[in-house]
């Protein structure tokens, strides 16, 4: 009984590990495909030097390439109301994916911990210093390794989404026919018959 435990419990503990792992490497790729889109509009505006481009985004993290993205977008395109709608979308769902990161990688994750009682070692709680106009204001999170695959998921799609906007981007492809929203009005790929 204390082996099948002790392998419960190592199993578990594996499992959330590789869960925030690979949540934090599929964010990352987010930040890649920003990034292609920001040197897509470099290059359009007559950047031809990409090591400039590197550059100019060297060292920035993911809300600066998020905000940078932003203006730059706004800055040399002309959007529809619809276009508007789709990026904002894309756009707001990185920041909500930038806050989960943040607690991910910031957080003080208590994994594996318990007593001797314990049986379920799948859940991380994670605690992380937070202040606030009001004073101290502390994160507190739980998550199982479930959760950090959904996020992982939600960054997949989101790796695609700007992936397809760079398309856009680069070859002055509309955005409007490239993305439609899911009935729970996300933005998604458009399938292109």
């Amino acid at each position: 009984m204390k082996e099948d435990r002790i392998l419960k419990f190592e199993e578990e503990i594996n499992e959330a590990y590789r869960s925030i792992g690979q949540f934090v490497v599929k964010f990352e790729q987010v930040c890649y495909s920003i990034i292609i889109c920001i040197k897509s509009i470099l290059e359009n505006c007559g950047l031809n030097n990409q090591d400039i481009s590197h550059i100019l985004i060297s060292g920035l993290t993911a809300e600066p390439l998020r905000a940078l993205l932003e203006s730059l977008v706004n800055e040399t395109l002309q959007l529809n109301l619809e276009e508007e709608n789709i990026f904002k979308d894309l756009l707001k769902r990185f920041q909500n994916l930038i806050k989960e990161r943040n607690i991910a990688v910031h957080s003080m994750w208590f994994i594996g911990w318990g007593n001797d009682k314990t049986e379920d070692f799948s859940k991380a709680v994670g605690f992380k210093y937070h202040k606030n106009k009001k004073g101290s204001a502390p994160i507190a999170s739980d998550k199982k390794p479930e959760d950090f695959d959904s996020l992982s998921k939600e960054a997949d799609l989101l790796f695609g989404l700007f992936h397809r906007l760079n398309v856009c981007l680069a070859f002055g492809k509309s955005i409007q026919n490239n993305f439609s929203f899911s009935e729970d009005g996300k933005v998604i790929e458009k399938t292109i018959n």
